[in-house]
C-alpha cells in the first residue's frame, strides 16, 4: 500500500512537471522550430516515466520477496 501511495505521488509530481513545461510553450507561426523541442520534452517525460515505473516495480518485487520469505517462518511458528 505504501508503495502504491509513493508511486501515485511520484506520478502526480511528474504530471504537474510536464504540464508546466507544456504550458510554457507558446504557439508560433514557425511550428517546425518547436516540433523538435516538443518531441524532445515528450521523450524526456517518457524516460522519466519509465524510470519511475522501474523504481516502483523493483520496490514492489522486493516487498513481495520479503513477504514470501517471511511467510514460511510464520507458518512454522504457527505449526509449533
Amino acid at each position: 500500500m505504501i508503495i502504491a501511495q509513493s508511486f501515485t505521488m511520484d506520478m502526480n509530481s511528474l504530471r504537474s512537471e510536464m504540464r508546466v513545461k507544456l504550458e510554457g510553450l507558446t504557439p508560433c507561426r514557425h511550428n517546425e522550430i518547436f516540433k523538435p523541442i516538443i518531441a524532445d520534452r515528450h521523450l524526456n517525460w517518457l524516460l522519466k516515466l519509465s524510470e519511475l515505473v522501474d523504481k516502483h516495480y523493483k520496490e514492489l518485487v522486493v516487498a513481495k520477496v520479503k513477504e514470501q520469505q517471511r511467510r514460511p517462518t510464520e507458518e512454522l511458528v504457527e505449526a509449533v
